[in-house]
C-alpha cells in the first residue's frame, strides 16, 4: 500500500502544478480515461502502466500543452 500512496502523492503534486485533470493524465499515459480513479479506489493497476506514468511526468514537467478551443 505504501507504493500506490507514494505514487498517488506524486501525481496529485503533479496535477496541481500543472492543471491537468485527473482524466487528461489517465489519457496521456493509457488508454484508459479512469486509470487514475481506479488508482484511487485500490484497483489493479500494472507495472508498466506506472512506469508510463512516471515516465511521462518525468518528460512532461509543465503537463501537455493546451489547444485552444475552436468556435
Amino acid at each position: 500500500m505504501e507504493t500506490r500512496a507514494t505514487l498517488l502523492r506524486q501525481i496529485d503534486r503533479y496535477l496541481k502544478r500543472t492543471g491537468m485533470s485527473d482524466h487528461a493524465f489517465s489519457i496521456a499515459i493509457s488508454s484508459d480515461g479512469r486509470w487514475t480513479q481506479r488508482l484511487r479506489r485500490g484497483l489493479g493497476v500494472s507495472l508498466t502502466t506506472i512506469e508510463a506514468a512516471e515516465k511521462f511526468m518525468e518528460d512532461h514537467p509543465k503537463g501537455l500543452p493546451v489547444e485552444p478551443k475552436r468556435a
